[in-house]
């Protein structure tokens, strides 16, 4: 069985005993869950074309506070998907996913959704996106739906360098924390990846919107980037994953 496949199996399981949603205070959410719930608000962002930019101060301004990091707003265009009130995106439970992968550029989104209908996936851009912007390396967020009447899985590229380095930074020394409560091989394994991870790749879906289409169709895009990026998965409620989609550090919640 491999990573897809183990992906999407715990992600069911997980769904249907309740199990995601029960385990909010998870350790690894409680630090982060918060605060990528408002980095998702945007379809698409580019580094490289000047537009939006008064919403990309608004959510940097938010995403420092919520990190605790010096601001760093910087002129980050973004393309706006359907807004959602404030409010009713925080109380919406949210599962995260993250890999922290080691290539050095992450590589463009044409790659990822050649890959994805390749696996027999039909994934929706956003329809405002423009077809050049699927060449680009530097994106930073995009919103990737499956099904037109559900709502959109959405992705986040924070790199070791440029607009989002701090929140790269933060993210990594969270999880080297995290880790280090841990001293067996397979922690320090994922020790490694995390610590010469060069961009982390972080998917974000509501849990009370995906069927087991969605969940199949974030398990590819995980493996895409494990695979083609040298990464490790993660994700919360759960932990670290090898290559081969065996658990090798749990960090899930101990309810007492």
């Amino acid at each position: 069985m491999n990573i897809h496949e183990r992906i999407v199996l715990l992600l069911e399981a997980a769904k249907t005993c309740g199990s995601l949603s029960k385990r909010s205070k998870a350790v690894n959410q409680k630090n982060t869950g918060q605060a990528y719930g408002n980095a998702f608000t945007a379809s698409c962002s580019f580094e490289t074309s000047p537009r939006r930019v008064h919403e990309c101060i608004a959510f940097v301004s938010y995403y420092c506070r919520t990190l605790r990091v010096a601001s760093m707003a910087k002129e980050l265009p973004i393309l706006p998907s359907t807004a959602q009130p404030a409010d009713a995106a925080q109380a919406e439970p949210y599962q995260y996913s993250r890999v922290f992968c080691q290539k050095e550029n992450s590589p463009p989104l044409r790659l990822l959704l050649e890959f994805l209908k390749s696996r027999a996936q039909t994934p929706i851009t956003p329809p405002d996106m423009d077809d050049t912007m699927l060449d680009e390396w530097a994106w930073v967020q995009v919103t990737l739906g499956y099904d037109p009447n559900r709502k959109p899985i959405q992705v986040c590229c924070a790199r070791d360098r440029g607009s989002y380095q701090d929140v790269f930074d933060k993210e990594k020394r969270l999880f080297l924390d995290l880790l280090s409560a841990h001293d067996d091989v397979e922690a320090g394994l994922a020790r490694g990846y995390v610590e010469r991870a060069r961009f982390v790749l972080t998917t974000r879906f509501a849990q009370n919107e995906m069927t087991d289409e969605g969940y199949d169709f974030n398990g590819w895009i995980l493996e895409f980037y494990q695979d083609q990026c040298n990464g490790i998965v993660q994700i919360d409620h759960h932990g670290f994953y090898s290559p081969q989609g065996e658990l090798i550090v749990d960090l899930s919640f101990k309810e007492e």
